[in-house]
């Protein structure tokens, strides 16, 4: 559980690369979290041939930046529950929670051998709609399927939005945290795969 700083130059961003999965600890809608999640979906996404955005609320940055990624034949899809569209990206109406997991596995599994990428931005929406119980079995039977695959998926989570008993009990599931400080990120921890 190593510790470090970026001083800008996405120091950070380069320690978790090739990481399955990142949860990213930023405040939601702040322009630093954007930044940070384009770090995040930039290097895997050179290659990928599928990227996979999910969200409650597929706002136009969100909706551009999964269009600005992947390979240039590479498929784009929205997963939202709240009926977005755009001619850039696929978006996939979803009527609630428990429908947008079983449309998340779905997308990761359709994936197969091929490289993909995921951000998924939605994960204190979807607390809040099925509880932490069901959020967590979904993550963590979901992260399995992601690192038998060559996907890289990063999860969006607000600190001041849940309790800090739910944010713990989120942050044991993934492979690496990040959190934005200030105008910076840092390192929260990153488990050793070697």
């Amino acid at each position: 559980m190593g510790q470090a700083h970026s001083s800008g130059d996405g120091h950070v961003f380069k320690s978790v690369s090739g990481v399955s999965s990142v949860l990213v600890l930023g405040p939601d809608g702040d322009g630093v979290t954007a930044s940070g999640c384009r770090q995040l979906l930039a290097t895997p996404s050179e290659r990928a041939e599928h990227v996979v955005g999910v969200t409650y609320d597929a706002d136009a940055e969100f909706r551009e930046r999964i269009a600005d990624q992947g390979g240039a034949d590479a498929t784009r899809t929205v997963l939202t529950t709240d009926g977005a569209s755009d001619a850039s990206v696929e978006c996939v109406c979803v009527a609630d929670g428990s429908c947008l997991l079983s449309r998340v596995r779905e997308r990761v599994r359709d994936i197969g051998t091929d490289p993909g990428v995921v951000c998924f931005d939605a994960l204190p929406d979807l607390v809040d709609d099925i509880g932490l119980t069901r959020t967590f079995r979904f993550v963590n039977r979901l992260l399995p399927v992601v690192r038998e695959r060559d996907v890289t998926a990063h999860f969006h989570f607000d600190p001041a939005s849940s309790d800090r008993q739910t944010l713990n009990a989120m942050t044991t599931v993934f492979d690496a945290v990040v959190r934005a400080d200030g105008d910076d990120w840092e390192l929260v921890w990153k488990r050793h795969t070697e």
